[in-house]
Order: structure tokens, then C-alpha cells, then sequence
């Protein structure tokens, strides 16, 4: 038996600009309960993708910025029924502006993110892999008795982290209606 679509909740999993990762039902996506909703967004000014992934349990919204902000992408979600459930955390988001290198670097890795995410069918992403990758390369050196000088992974690391954190910030997830 299908769920109403007033019965259903989502969870904003990721945010960023111009893409939506929403926590949905696994059972609403398969058995077409998330129809309504998926036309709301398709319909909606600015929206370019609406992507359902059941094994995930995940509903991708890709929309342009110039067009449509994410606070109209889920009021659209309440007008089709669904409601965002309360336990929904608090998301990371690219600040606005910077340099054009930094915009590049984000734009280059953001399309990687998504083709790994897409390869690993939602279960990986760089956040993810990166880390697990130099932690792996730290016990290998570790184990050979290669404790030095900061090795160029780790150099390489502290890159990355500190970039991520100059260019992101921490946005409350708006509900609609608010």
C-alpha cells in the first residue's frame, strides 16, 4: 500500500549551491509515492534535474541559482505534501564569491564528487574517500619505520582542509513557511 503523501517526511542531507541531497523514504521511492513531488520540482522555474535513487534513499535536485534558491526548491516539497522532518541537521554550503581559482577548484571537484557518488551509487564521495586514503597512506608509512618530517600527503591534506574550511560555511536548514 502506497504512503499518502502528507505522511511523508525528508531530511536535508547536503546543501549546496544549486544542488539539493534529500533523505527520503526508500519504500516512497519505490513504490511511486514520491511522484507528486518529483513533477512539483520538475515543474518548478529553474529546476535542471530531479534524480531519485532508492538504493540510496535519496531524492538529487540540481537547480539553477540565478533562477530558484533552495528555500523555493522545498517550499515546493511542502506544496506537494512533504514535510521536512525535525531532525534534519545543520548543512555546509560553499560561501558565495572568492577568487575565480577557488570557484574552479570548488566547480572541479564538486563534478568529481558527483561522478564518484554516481559510480559508488551514493555509498562514497571525496569526503569521504580522501581522508580513508591518506589514512591509509600514514599507516603504511608508519609501518616502515618512515616517521619523519610531515610527508607530502599529509601536506597535501592540510591543503585541502584548510581550503574546505575557507570556503565553506554552516547554514541553518530553513523550513518552510519559517
Amino acid at each position: 500500500m502506497a504512503a499518502e503523501p502528507s505522511e511523508l517526511t525528508y531530511q536535508v542531507v547536503h546543501a549546496s549551491p544549486g544542488r539539493l541531497r534529500l533523505r527520503v523514504p526508500r519504500a516512497a521511492l519505490e513504490n511511486g509515492a514520491l511522484r507528486e513531488a518529483e513533477r512539483a520540482l520538475s515543474g518548478l522555474g529553474g529546476v535542471q534535474q530531479v534524480r531519485a535513487n532508492p538504493l540510496a534513499s535519496s531524492l538529487v535536485v540540481l537547480y539553477d541559482r540565478a533562477a530558484v534558491d533552495a528555500d523555493a526548491v522545498l517550499a515546493a516539497l511542502a506544496r506537494a505534501g512533504l514535510r521536512l522532518a525535525e531532525s534534519s541537521p545543520v548543512e555546509v554550503t560553499f560561501l558565495e564569491g572568492g577568487s575565480a581559482l577557488g570557484r574552479s577548484v570548488q566547480d572541479f571537484f564538486g563534478g568529481f564528487d558527483e561522478r564518484v557518488a554516481r559510480l559508488t551509487g551514493g555509498t562514497a564521495d571525496l569526503r569521504t574517500l580522501v581522508p580513508l586514503g591518506l589514512a591509509a597512506l600514514a599507516v603504511r608509512e608508519i609501518m616502515a619505520g618512515r616517521v619523519a618530517a610531515a610527508p607530502w600527503y599529509t601536506l597535501a591534506w592540510w591543503a585541502f582542509d584548510a581550503f574546505y574550511k575557507l570556503h565553506t560555511q554552516r547554514v541553518e536548514v530553513h523550513r518552510p513557511g519559517e
